[in-house]
């Protein structure tokens, strides 16, 4: 049945204005999977797998499938990880089996979210209760907020895209110390952190077919973003 989003996680739930669009377009958004992207256990990766190959043997039909994988697919510090490695797999089996999909590259989404494995909320968490952490330097994120995610997926299908890997993502990169200062001034607390140096393998994310579905979402992201996008979701 169109119209349906499977996944009841942070980004599952918040696409859910998306609904209408989804079941005029005959198209099915797959957000299901595993939440923790440092996880190494084979139980999950391969069952995060046999779950969506089922998801389309029995229940997709002839729907748009749109999947959400991750733009870290591209990092080379990241896409050697057991998680982003599932993700290559999944890609992979998509391409190879469906005749009707999209494939959406995610960057690190910030929202209202409990998960505290994203990177946002490792610094907010650690910065809010005075706790000592790592502070990675010399690597790159790319951050965008929840709603600017809603919006740029409604854009890819009213831009009636298929069988395509596109990247939902910003111009503008960021470095997590831009995120710890940001934060420091918002909430008005010193951070408490040991840097270590990590040197920035090559990073970097198509971004031709992503500058016309921001065009065409008419969104503005601006330089100043990252400290709006913070605070917003505070």
């Amino acid at each position: 049945m169109p119209g349906r989003i499977v996944g009841l996680g942070f980004i599952g739930k918040n696409l859910r204005p998306l609904l209408s669009i989804l079941k005029r377009k005959k198209a099915i958004i797959y957000a299901a999977g595993i939440s923790n992207s440092k996880t190494r256990s084979e139980r999950e990766l391969r069952k995060e797998i046999k779950y969506l190959k089922e998801y389309i043997k029995n229940k997709l039909g002839n729907n748009l499938l749109i999947y959400i994988s991750t733009c870290s697919l591209t990092d080379n510090n990241r896409n050697k990880s057991a998680y982003v490695r599932n993700k290559s797999k999944i890609e992979k089996y998509i391409s190879k089996n469906s005749l009707n999909y999209l494939i959406i590259r995610l960057p690190e989404v910030v929202g209202k979210n409990l998960n505290k494995n994203t990177v946002t909320n490792f610094f907010l968490n650690n910065i809010k209760y005075k706790r000592k952490f790592i502070l990675w330097k010399g690597v790159k994120r790319n951050i965008l907020g929840i709603s600017e995610v809603v919006k740029l997926i409604r854009s890819s299908l009213e831009l009636n895209l298929k069988n395509k890997i596109i990247n939902i993502a910003n111009p503008y990169f960021v470095e997590p110390m831009d995120i710890v200062n940001n934060y420091e001034k918002i909430l008005k607390k010193k951070a408490f952190y040991k840097i270590k140096k990590i040197k920035q393998k090559k990073w970097s994310i198509d971004l031709k077919l992503t500058k016309k579905i921001i065009n065409k979402s008419k969104i503005i992201l601006k330089k100043n973003y990252l400290n709006e996008v913070l605070r917003k979701y505070l």
